[in-house]
């Protein structure tokens, strides 16, 4: 997928190697000129940050062939870049959900991660009460999610369809030790939307995958987009 251009507030005041970093989490691996054309600078002083930031552990190349000419170098973040993005205090939560499992069994867990979802979807509904249609609604609830840590976006694709991505888990620890609690996301925004609305998951994080994707569209003539 291209990366994004734009500009964007929030990097103002970030070094040329945190914004870097920000860029291939936000938009996935690139090339060197790919990064430089997004930050307004030259290829070689991009290659000189990437070239320190993969000195730190922080990023890391593979080579990809070109038509023409020598293959290009492809940068990507490594997994210890994931730690310098927000986290929440998982490390808690992990327990927290271990206790939990511990003491009312796998059934008791469900009860409780149900109550979760609940809470969750009034919250969120609330937030996407009044837009008028899908895409407003989608916005709504990508900015609450990004609030979150899960750096979301969202685009609208050529077939009318929505494509709604989270680029970073805040909670990822607690994920590990309790798979049932990735799993509700989905069943989230399937009820945060309603009926006339479907949601498809088409990457997971758990998975294996860069990101957290979703293909949203309404199938009903009830909803607008």
């Amino acid at each position: 997928m291209p990366m994004r251009s734009g500009h964007d507030k929030r990097t103002d005041s970030m070094s040329a190697p945190e914004r870097l970093l920000l860029l291939l989490k936000r938009d996935g691996p690139a090339d060197a000129e790919s990064l430089a054309s997004l930050l307004g600078v030259t290829g070689a002083a991009i290659r000189q940050h990437l070239y320190a930031l993969r000195d730190r552990g922080l990023v890391r190349a593979r080579d990809e062939a070109r038509p023409m000419g020598r293959p290009a170098k492809i940068w990507a973040l490594t997994l210890k870049a994931n730690e310098r993005f927000p986290c929440a205090d998982s490390s808690l939560l992990a327990s927290l959900l271990r206790s939990t499992q511990e003491t009312l069994g796998e059934k008791g867990m469900s009860q409780v991660l149900c109550a979760c979802v609940d809470v969750q979807v009034e919250r969120y509904q609330k937030v996407i009460a009044g837009k008028k249609n899908l895409g407003g609604r989608l916005r709504a609830l990508v900015a609450i999610r990004s609030s979150e840590g899960f750096m979301a976006d969202l685009q609208r694709e050529t077939d009318g369809t929505f494509l709604m991505t989270e680029n970073h888990c805040p909670i990822s620890h607690a994920v590990d030790s309790c798979s049932q609690l990735c799993n509700t996301e989905l069943e989230i925004f399937r009820s945060t939307l309603g009926r006339g609305v479907r949601v498809d998951r088409l990457e997971h994080m758990a998975g294996g995958d860069r990101r957290c994707a979703y293909r949203i569209e309404a199938v009903s003539e009830l909803i607008e987009r």
